[in-house]
């Protein structure tokens, strides 16, 4: 008797941890699309840490929430928190999105340097992501290296011409100085603004 009930505990054990992994991976991926696509970084700090409730050590939780803090206002709280997180996780599934995370914050941050440096290693590192492409092109161009920056622009067009302004995904921002400095910076560097 002690056996199966042993047994059934360790069950029901793996049945709620796996259970708690999938809630965890949901709040996640809810959180990244909050903030990504519909720019509701109030959600998707919520989400974010609804998934640190079950491990407050989660590295792309963490990320989500020092995200959500930059767009919602505390910027260098957000990025002092951000930057050594993303850093530590250089070589993660997810590093492209988290890197150009850091560098959109960055970038709000008026520090186009240093979102020029990361957008260097992360478009280095894979090259074939042509959202990071733009990304790079932009901080290229807001740091005085507009020739290189033409040229990515002139790959990438050869590659989709029907790339612009207007047809590129927007970027992650509700900060409208930025998103305004962002794309100015692209049409210097030859993308068609229609």
């Amino acid at each position: 008797m002690k056996t199966s009930l042993a047994k059934n505990n360790r069950a029901g054990n793996q049945t709620s941890v796996k259970k708690d992994s999938t809630f965890v991976k949901c709040a996640l991926v809810k959180a990244r699309c909050l903030s990504n696509l519909q720019l509701d970084f109030v959600g998707a700090r919520v989400e974010a840490e609804l998934a640190l409730q079950f491990n407050p050590q989660l590295a792309p939780a963490r990320i989500s929430v020092a995200v959500a803090d930059c767009h919602l206002g505390d910027l260098e709280q957000g990025l002092e928190t951000l930057r050594p997180l993303v850093e530590a996780c250089s070589r993660g599934p997810h590093r492209h999105n988290e890197g150009r995370e850091l560098a959109v914050c960055l970038l709000m941050a008026g520090r186009d340097q240093e979102a020029a440096d990361v957008m260097r290693r992360n478009t280095a590192d894979s090259p074939h992501l042509t959202w990071n492409q733009l990304i790079f092109a932009a901080t290229l161009v807001l740091i005085g290296e507009s020739t290189a920056a033409q040229r990515l622009i002139a790959d990438l067009l050869s590659e989709f011409p029907t790339l612009s302004v207007k047809t590129m995904r927007p970027i992650p921002t509700g900060d409208t100085a930025t998103v305004e400095r962002f794309s100015a910076a692209l049409v210097q560097a030859g993308l068609p603004e229609d």
